[in-house]
């Protein structure tokens, strides 16, 4: 934490949007670590009233320091800020504490002072964790500090240390583990400024047990009209926000103002802010309405066009820490004009659209317009006319091999390797992220392979299918543009690579149709149809939300429209995930890729291994149908899925579907199409959990399911 400090803002809930940090946790305080300073071991344990969390005396984690009181039983909201540790000796005085290495911890230091010293004076020291500097704590004007910090070995210090002439104290000590996916960092740990909620909450907290992270949200008192709704709103993302906040939110008292907008104030003009927005639609818009807004940060915008979605929480967050000017932080929701962004509008933009005069603003992102913008609009754009062109995602460029070692840091930060070489972390103007994939000369994707993946992403564009950002293609120098995807592959988060809690089924099954939804467009929206010959998990990415990005379309080839049903062409693809009947015949049709999504489906049902030699049956596909006719349905699912948190009757569903995308015969699976529905009647069915309605998972058996499958195959991995 040299330098300046990066600092994590947190709001929440307007209405119809929030504004927090968020994590997943367990509800059962796994991994907590809950230290009331100062109590007697004799009264130890023991669970707080108000929010039935456990407490512990600190006496084994800690050697030095007394024992004092800051009132009795009534002084204080939570039992664990009555009594205190203080440290009359000795300058650093430190707790120690068994962490689990490489996880992001929530950890609050909460302080109580009461006067118990009768001096009527309040201290003033320094936090530490470990050798780092967290925050010089003035009790005068704070009665708790938290910090984000990832442990690097298994224990884990945090010491208070002594400044000047008061005695440092501590009232409790708590310490909740986060998922390492939730947000990233470039500078280390993040102090937080606020975390606020706009709720009704009668006593203008909630924390732990409506927040399973026992997060504290503090009531944000706002000028603007309060909303709220009794329905669910879910979360499919790791930023969980709690119910009780996000069902509650503001709204602008004026409905034509232009903005609302939100001030911070900074302790230091070199600080760095990260600010977490979450969102939730919750008021019922009428047919024609729609609530759309671009999110900005000192003027930069972090999301433009943005709208919530009914009912669902969503987050958005600046990807680089920002400084603000003077130590003032101006955070906007400006309030869009209507537009024409994201319609899938194809062709050229016609004229007509810049002569007429009543227009002062034009939006055209994320549409599929081709050709350049006709000249009429930048004569109008020189005359007033706020034109927003289609994003940079949908202005692929060329770029040169120097610009790509600029844009890279000179390739400093690595974010893979595989056969075609190394993907490097970039940024473009310095905001906006990006993965540059650098090809090897001895590459064994070659030129051909990386020509046609260019080509494919020039004149593909979905939601839910990585975009080009550019390319470079200068002598020896191969290089390929995408938007940045920092949650990294489904991979990483099924095999746990990535730490923290388990996927929920819920996310599992949001991030499965829209891989299936991206699969769709490629075989049905586009001409002609396109297959991508290489669907796994490790190429579905994952971006800030968490919406699923289908990548890597170097092995992707047109396939016929009209008469004929298939191509025959050289056998590519990865061991494990390859259409065995492709494998055996050459003759390459839509169908191999559904093959593909179903080993996918597998893996994301059961978190198994494609291959495992260890087993009854090496290929999940055959030890899937193996387990199916000993009838041994509970040990298909992953064991680490809650049984609480999904409906079984979804899971069965989610298993039909995936054995009949593996059948051995293409003409026996369905087409992404039907699949892409089913998969939609997945989630109806998981959400029907939440209404009571309940299908015992091994009482259908009704469904032919396929159960053979060919295993000797083995075609070499990419």
């Amino acid at each position: 934490m040299e330098g300046h400090r990066q600092l994590l803002l947190v709001l929440l809930s307007f209405g119809a949007f929030a504004i927090i940090h968020l994590v997943q946790a367990q509800s059962d305080q796994q991994g907590f670590i809950s230290l009331d300073c100062g109590l007697p071991a004799n009264e130890s344990p023991y669970t707080e009233p108000v929010t039935g969390l456990v407490f512990s005396s600190d006496v084994d984690f800690i050697s030095t320091g007394l024992r004092g009181e800051a009132g009795d039983d009534n002084t204080y909201t939570y039992r664990q800020y009555k009594d205190l540790r203080y440290f009359p000796d000795g300058i650093r005085n430190c707790y120690n504490l068994k962490v689990e290495q490489g996880i992001n911890y929530l950890i609050r230091a909460g302080f109580g002072y009461g006067n118990y010293d009768g001096l009527n004076v309040y201290p003033k020291f320094d936090l530490h964790v470990g050798p780092n500097m967290w925050i010089a704590v003035d009790l005068e004007f704070s009665n708790d500090d938290e910090i984000i910090y990832m442990t690097k070995s298994n224990l884990l210090q945090i010491c208070l240390v002594k400044t000047g002439s008061t005695i440092p104290m501590i009232s409790t000590l708590e310490l909740r583990p986060l998922r390492n996916d939730s947000y990233m960092t470039q500078f280390g740990p993040l102090n937080l400024i606020y975390r606020r909620a706009y709720t009704s909450n009668s006593t203008g907290v909630i924390r732990y047990p409506d927040d399973v992270f026992d997060r504290k949200w503090s009531r944000y008192d706002w000028l603007e009209t309060d909303v709220n709704t009794t329905l669910n709103v879910r979360s499919f993302s790791p930023f969980q926000v709690p119910e009780a906040v996000s069902r509650s939110g503001i709204i602008s008292k004026n409905a034509t103002k232009p903005l609302l907008r939100f001030l911070l104030s900074l302790d230091d003009d070199s600080d760095r802010v990260n600010v977490y927005f979450h969102f939730a639609e919750i008021q019922a818009l009428r047919a024609n309405d729609t609530r759309e807004f671009d999110i900005e940060l000192e003027n930069n915008v972090i999301k433009s066009a943005y709208s919530p979605t009914m009912l669902q929480s969503d987050t958005v967050y600046n990807l680089s820490p920002q400084k603000c000017s003077s130590g003032l932080c101006y955070l906007d929701l400006v309030r869009t004009p209507r537009d024409l962004s994201n319609n899938s509008f194809t062709g050229e933009v016609p004229e007509f659209l810049a002569n007429m005069k009543s227009l002062s603003n034009i939006n055209l992102n994320w549409n599929d317009l081709t050709s350049p913008l006709p000249k009429v609009f930048q004569d109008r754009e020189k005359n007033g006319l706020k034109l927003t062109r289609p994003s940079i995602f949908n202005q692929t460029k060329r770029f040169t091999y120097s610009e790509v070692v600029t844009l890279t840091d000179n390739f400093e930060r690595v974010l893979g390797e595989g056969g075609f070489g190394v993907v490097y972390h970039g940024s473009l103007s310095g905001t906006q992220p990006i993965a540059v994939k650098l090809l090897s000369p001895s590459s064994v994707q070659g030129y051909k392979e990386f020509k046609a993946e260019v080509e494919l992403l020039l004149r593909v564009h979905h939601v839910n299918l990585v975009s080009l950002v550019g390319y470079c293609d200068e002598e020896s120098h191969l290089a390929l543009l995408y938007e940045y995807a920092p949650n990294g592959d489904l991979k990483q988060h099924l095999s746990g690579e990535r730490g923290g809690s388990a996927l929920k089924w819920s996310s599992r099954l949001k991030i499965v149709v829209e891989t299936a939804q991206g699969l769709e467009y490629l075989h049905t929206g586009c001409k002609p149809p396109m297959v991508h010959r290489d669907v796994k998990t490790t190429n579905i990415l994952l971006d800030e939300h968490f919406q699923a990005k289908l990548a890597d379309f170097g092995l992707s080839r047109s396939f016929p429209i009209g008469g004929e049903t298939h191509v025959s062409t050289a056998v590519a693809g990865t061991a494990g995930y390859l259409d065995p009947e492709y494998y055996r015949t050459n003759r390459l049709n839509e169908k191999s890729d559904v093959y593909s999504f179903g080993i996918v489906l597998l893996e994301i049902i059961t978190s198994r291994p494609v291959i495992q030699q260890t087993r009854e049956k090496p290929h999940i596909a055959a030890w899937v149908g193996y387990m199916l006719t000993k009838g041994d349905i509970e040990n298909l699912v992953d064991p680490r899925l809650n049984k609480e948190d999904y409906e079984p009757a979804s899971v069965w569903k989610a298993l039909e579907i995936a054995m009949s995308c593996v059948n051995p015969s293409s003409e026996k699976r369905p087409t992404m199409s039907q699949v892409t529905n089913e998969l939609k009647q997945c989630l109806t069915l998981d959400n029907s959990k939440r209404g009571g309605i309940r299908e015992d998972m091994g009482s259908r058996s009704s469904v032919e399911m396929s159960t053979s499958f060919t295993t000797e195959i083995a075609p070499k991995a990419r």
